[in-house]
């Protein structure tokens, strides 16, 4: 694929539950709207019309990555999430997020995620026993707001950072392992490399 990206996207239903891979566009237009940021505003000229909402269900919300995320290059963390601006109506919000997300979406196959649909319940989408991507009813009581989750390198368990406190779940049986208490809301989280201790950033 034209270099760095990973050649394609992942499109979640979250009304129907579906998951379906896209292959990106040409090299033409990928080289005309260059990076995470671009190919989303290519996305939103191409699947949205005038009077819609950022709210509304076919309203694509996307997380997405540009062509050096993976990579050693500086800045390359960052992951772009990209929508309609819920106070702007005709104009498109972005953000960005940093940390090892970008990185895990491109080594998984992927250059964005593109999110349309809405859920009647809380879901999750990574499958982490088969790799396969599922959007599927969330099992986990989680706390009200989560800012940030991690899962150990060996995929045995969660880690969810929200409120003022971070609660670790054992993947295979879904269960709470452990509350850990902060003294403000938790910010952001990370499993560190002895595989046993967490960061965590309130």
């Amino acid at each position: 694929m034209l270099g760095g990206y990973a050649g394609k996207l992942l499109r979640v239903d979250l009304t129907s539950g579906r998951c379906e891979t896209e292959p990106l566009t040409d090299e033409a237009m990928l080289r005309k709207y260059v990076g995470g940021i671009g190919l989303a505003m290519r996305i939103i000229m191409d699947e949205t019309h005038a009077g819609m909402k950022a709210t509304d269900a076919d309203a694509p919300f996307m997380m997405m990555n540009g062509p050096l995320a993976g990579t050693s290059a500086p800045s390359s963390s960052n992951m772009a999430v990209v929508c309609l601006n819920y106070d702007t109506p005709y104009a498109v919000a972005t953000g960005h997020s940093h940390g090892f997300w970008a990185a895990y979406l491109k080594h998984a196959g992927y250059d964005g995620i593109v999110f349309t649909g809405k859920a009647d319940k809380q879901v999750y989408l990574w499958n982490v026993t088969n790799g396969q991507a599922a959007a599927a009813p969330a099992k986990f009581e989680t706390p009200s707001i989560v800012h940030s989750l991690s899962y150990k390198s060996d995929g045995t368990r969660l880690a969810v950072g929200g409120d003022k406190n971070t609660r670790v779940y054992d993947v295979a049986s879904k269960s709470m392992l452990e509350i850990v208490p902060s003294e403000a809301v938790v910010q952001s989280i990370e499993w560190l490399a002895d595989g046993q201790s967490l960061a965590i950033w309130e």
